[in-house]
């Protein structure tokens, strides 16, 4: 049997006839209930009373304010950096101690190498990413520069979804 004689076959039932008892229930709630139109568009709500917004509209100015305090507290200095005194003019570098002044990451090359059926035999696809990574330190009390260059490969698999 194909889809269509399938569908053909639905079609053609036709539902049964509710019982005489069940036809009057029925009857008797249709007569019972409001008409459509008396009850469209209407949506109850429970009366609020006065305390009850009052308490809400509170509470929500005080949450508003805790977090309003708790920024002002905990949050990022927002003074210019012209306020602010330098660091280097009042804590002395010991010569031994090094800062690092930059970092970067270039990408070399990204290649695809296809896809893969992982133990599970659902498809992955495999990229490599080659790249190198430059950091530099730099010692404030002698003037010394430290430069390394590490190369780096990355494997990233990714599953597939054929949807």
């Amino acid at each position: 049997m194909n889809e269509s004689e399938f569908e053909d076959e639905l079609r053609a039932l036709r539902p049964i006839q509710p019982s005489p008892e069940t036809a009057a229930a029925i009857s008797r709630e249709l007569k019972s209930a409001p008409l459509p139109a008396e009850r469209a568009g209407v949506i109850s709500k429970p009366r609020e009373s006065l305390a009850s917004r009052i308490l809400t509209g509170f509470c929500w100015a005080a949450g508003g304010a805790a977090v309003a305090l708790l920024v002002f507290m905990f949050g990022p200095d927002l003074r210019s950096s012209e306020t602010k005194a330098p660091i280097a003019s009042t804590v002395s570098v010991p010569d031994n101690v090094f800062q690092r002044t930059a970092s970067s990451r270039e990408l070399i090359r990204a290649e695809d190498r296809g896809l893969y059926y992982n133990t599970d035999h659902q498809p992955e696809e495999v990229l490599r990413y080659s790249s190198v990574e430059r950091h530099i330190w730099k010692n404030p009390a002698t003037g010394a520069r430290v430069e390394v260059e590490v190369p780096r490969e990355d494997v990233v698999v990714i599953p597939v979804s054929f949807q």
